[in-house]
C-alpha cells in the first residue's frame, strides 16, 4: 500500500492522517484528524480488492467517496465490523506464519465480536456441560446468557466470558463455578463460562438486568423474588450494595466522569435499592 498516494485520498475524504501503521500489503491502520475536529479518529484502511479480506468483512467498510478503491472501516469502536476486520486480518497473519497484532487473540476476537458481529461470527452457543452435571435443556435469556437444567436436575445460570469478565463485580465473579476443564487450563486461557447456581444466580442477574433488558423481557426470572433471594443467600452484598446506592457510589458514569477531573453530582435511585417483598418469596427462577 503506498503511503503517500493513501494519505492524499484521506485528506480528501476523512482528514489529515497523523499516524500510519501497515498490517499486510493491502490493509493499514491509521489516525485521522479534520479540519475542525479536535480528537483524531481511528480506521483500518484496506484496499478495495484485497485478498486478505473476505467479501463478507469488506461488507463491513465503506469505500471512501471521492477514493472508492479503498475501503475504510471504523476501529475507535467495537461496531462497523471492527471485530470482523480484526479477526480476518489475524487470521490471514496467522496462516502465513507472521506474528499477529498486538495484544489480539483469535478466540478473544471471535468471543467478543458475536456480541457486536453475531450475523457474522454466529451467537454464542450454550454449552453443552456445567458445573453442575450435563445440559438437559436451556432458555436463552439473552445473548451469552443462558438458564440451564441439567441432568442431575438442577438449575444453573450461564454466562459467558466476555459478559461475566467485563460486568459483573468481583463479588459476583467469585461466586461462579468453573466447569473442570477451565479449572485444569486456566479460564483466561480457554474463555468459558461460569456457572451460578440458584443460590448465587440472584446477585449475577441483579447486576446484569439493566445491560440486558432481554432478562426481564423473557418473563423466566421474578425481579421481587430475585431480590428476596438476594437478601436470603447474600445479606452482607445486599447491604453493602443499598449503602453505595444511597451514598451514589453505583453512579458509573459519574465516577467516570469525577476520575477524569469533572465533578459531577452522584445520584441514586429508590428503584436501584435491593428491598425485600415478603409475599413473593424466593423462587425466582422459571425454566
Amino acid at each position: 500500500m503506498e503511503k503517500e498516494r493513501l494519505e492524499i485520498a484521506l485528506e480528501e475524504d476523512i482528514g489529515k492522517v497523523t499516524m500510519f501503521q501497515e498490517i499486510t500489503p493491502s490493509i493499514c491502520y491509521v489516525a485521522t484528524i479534520g479540519e475542525d475536529a479536535v480528537a483524531s479518529n481511528e480506521y483500518y484502511i484496506a484496499e478495495k480488492d484485497c485478498p486478505e479480506l473476505s467479501q463478507d468483512a469488506k461488507e463491513y467498510g465503506k469505500p471512501l467517496d471521492h477514493n472508492p478503491e479503498y475501503i475504510c472501516f471504523v476501529a475507535d469502536t467495537p461496531e462497523y465490523g471492527r471485530m470482523v476486520i480484526e479477526y480476518e486480518v489475524n487470521r490471514y497473519l496467522k496462516k502465513h506464519g507472521l506474528p499477529a497484532m498486538e495484544g489480539d487473540r483469535l478466540l478473544t476476537i471471535a468471543d467478543y465480536g458475536r456480541e457486536h458481529e453475531p450475523e457474522y461470527f454466529g451467537d454464542y452457543p450454550a454449552p453443552l456441560a456445567t458445573s453442575r452435571g450435563l445440559t438437559m435443556r436451556y432458555v436463552r435469556l439473552s445473548s451469552g446468557i443462558f438458564l440451564i437444567e441439567t441432568d442431575r436436575l438442577e438449575t444453573v445460570l450461564a454466562v459467558c466470558y466476555p459478559i461475566w469478565q467485563s460486568e459483573l463485580s468481583d463479588y459476583a465473579r467469585i461466586q461462579g463455578e468453573k466447569f473442570a476443564y477451565d479449572q485444569l487450563c486456566g479460564i483466561e486461557n480457554t474463555e468459558g463460562y461460569l456457572f451460578f447456581p440458584e443460590t448465587s444466580a440472584c446477585v449475577a442477574l441483579f447486576e446484569l438486568w439493566e445491560m440486558h433488558k432481554q432478562i426481564e423481557q423473557s418473563g423466566r426470572i421474578n425481579p421481587l423474588s430475585m431480590m428476596n433471594a438476594i437478601w436470603k443467600h447474600h445479606p452482607v452484598y445486599a447491604a453493602s450494595h443499598n449503602v453505595r446506592e444511597q451514598a451514589g457510589l453505583n453512579d458509573g458514569m459519574a465516577l467516570l466522569a469525577k476520575s477524569l477531573g469533572i465533578s459531577p453530582e452522584l445520584t441514586h435511585s429508590s428503584e436501584n435499592v435491593i428491598s425485600i417483598f415478603t409475599a413473593a418469596g424466593t423462587d425466582y427462577l422459571n425454566i
